[in-house]
């Protein structure tokens, strides 16, 4: 009887323990499906460390102003503008503005949060446009590793681009037609590529880049194709003729091709530095130099021969990143898969399955990135070490802001290019400015003016004669050489000044 009660015992704790094991492997697969692997991090330390430094930046946003005050006057307007009604020099010129829907989005933002939801907007973009592309290298690679290591070369050439503007737009644009069309063709492929154009081509002036990667991968299937002995496709003809067709979805029509080269060609003849030609002394033009002596020295420590996609991708856009440094951003988003996939050939990972398995320390380093993230947000400057101690969080634009609250309406003021934009959202649609960030806009004759003006040069106040102008704000870095020659004439003094932004008005009104 004993035995018997023992027996049932046994078989009673053997079977509560048969009983609890699918609970425990229950907690174990949801343990295993919650809890952080060193894949996350790879996964997630390069989008992070961009979106950490985007929102930390406290530079001028010299871009940024200029479409701010058009989003606004689109707004008012309730329509896109085709006048000017900013700059004086440019009253009854006509305008043609392929960044439209941007500028209304940035106002929409900035009267909810002010500059701080558009800057973590922005970053959040950038954060978005290096995840597709890790994402995208990692797919032709098959080695995250690698992908990661690719990814973060990318984003340091990115790096002197990234302000907010536009352009951030476009990235996005890119790596995700980029990802789309490194994969079979297909029905779902062609709508898309026609859907991202026609919202491409109201966003940003560079959707023309878009239909560069288009042709480029189209073109290099019909070579494909020939070299294969087949007949050529239909589909990239058609692929590239509905990306085209897309473009044509905007307010102007075609008629944006033109605007949109006119300000590239202006930008480069009259020196803006982002559209010369690229230098070793910039960090974009070091990292291109960079990347291409990997692709070169890996291709022949691997043996490995270019395919022809990657070889028309290279003759597409490597002739566009030596024209200017602007054009260097989309060799690089073009040849991160193929550098991840090079890369990887000689890092090769021993341990993958090892990333796959939760770990402590992933976890830790998953949280101290979550932590760095939330303090680098812009409400969080207050709680952040690196914020107020190792650097200031103090903006430029907050000075001349409040150098403008000193020029009363009616005034035409000359000031850098840079910070016409942020004169314009302050002072309004009231042809205040002389000129601001459009120079695409401005003459050659008024260019040459404007430099004049700027350097100090002779004859500089026989141009500020002969455009009105009453009110100087000036920086007394960029200006020093203006700024002692017009204390020296004697026909200005000096109203107010903050930080490097130094207001001047004329001592006699100019008689008509």
């Amino acid at each position: 009887m004993q035995r018997d009660v023992c027996g049932c015992a046994e078989r009673s704790a053997v079977a509560s323990r048969l009983n609890s094991a699918p609970l425990e492997r229950s907690r174990n697969l949801k343990w295993r499906a919650i809890c952080p692997t060193l894949a996350w991090v790879r996964w997630s330390i390069v989008p992070a460390v961009a979106f950490i430094a985007l929102c930390l930046d406290r530079g001028y946003q010299s871009d940024f102003w200029q479409h701010l005050a058009r989003g606004m006057q689109i707004v008012a307007d309730g329509h896109v503008l085709h006048h000017d009604p900013f700059s004086f020099l440019t009253t009854n010129l006509l305008i043609r503005d392929a960044n439209w829907l941007t500028q209304v989005m940035y106002w929409r933002a900035y009267s909810v949060g002010g500059l701080e939801l558009v800057q973590v907007a922005n970053a959040l973009i950038v954060a978005l446009t290096l995840l597709v592309l890790i994402r995208h290298a990692h797919r032709k690679c098959k080695s995250l590793a690698a992908a990661m290591l690719a990814g973060a070369i990318a984003f340091l050439g990115l790096w002197q681009m990234l302000l907010i503007r536009p352009q951030t737009l476009s990235l996005l644009l890119f790596a995700l037609l980029h990802q789309q069309l490194d994969g079979k063709p297909g029905r779902r492929l062609l709508i898309l590529v026609a859907a991202v154009m026609a919202l491409w081509c109201n966003l940003h002036g560079g959707f023309a880049i878009g239909l560069v990667l288009v042709g480029a991968c189209c073109f290099s299937d019909m070579v494909d194709s020939r070299v294969q002995r087949q007949s050529i496709p239909a589909w990239p003809i058609v692929t590239l003729a509905l990306g085209f067709a897309g473009t044509l979805f905007n307010p102007w029509g075609i008629e944006i091709y033109r605007v949109s080269s006119e300000i590239a060609f202006r930008a480069s003849s009259r020196g803006i530095e982002e559209w010369l030609p690229p230098t070793m002394g910039s960090l974009a033009g070091q990292i291109l130099f960079l990347s291409i002596v990997l692709i070169v020295a890996l291709s022949i420590k691997t043996r490995r021969k270019p395919g022809i996609r990657e070889a028309c991708l290279a003759i597409f856009f490597l002739p566009l990143a030596f024209h200017s440094t602007r054009m260097i951003a989309w060799w690089l988003l073009a040849m991160t898969p193929t550098l991840a996939d090079l890369i990887a050939r000689i890092v090769t990972e021993k341990h993958s399955a090892r990333d796959l398995r939760p770990s402590w320390m992933a976890a830790a380093v998953m949280l101290l990135l979550g932590a760095e993230v939330a303090l680098s947000v812009p409400w969080m400057e207050r709680y952040n070490p690196v914020m107020g101690t190792l650097r200031s969080g103090h903006r430029i634009e907050s000075d001349v802001e409040a150098a403008a609250a000193h020029i009363p309406p009616g005034s035409r003021v000359f000031t850098r290019l840079e910070w016409g934009g942020r004169l314009d959202c302050v002072l309004g649609p009231q042809n205040s400015v002389c000129m601001d960030g459009w120079i695409e806009l401005y003459s050659d004759p008024q260019w040459h003016d404007f430099q004049t003006v700027s350097a100090g040069q002779p004859g500089w106040q026989k141009i500020l004669d002969r455009w009105r102008v009453n009110q100087l704000l000036l920086d007394k870095s960029y200006h020093a050489q203006l700024l002692a020659k017009v204390r020296e004439s004697g026909q200005w003094e000096q109203r107010f000044a903050s930080g490097p932004a130094i207001l001047l008005v004329r001592r006699k009104a100019l008689q008509s």
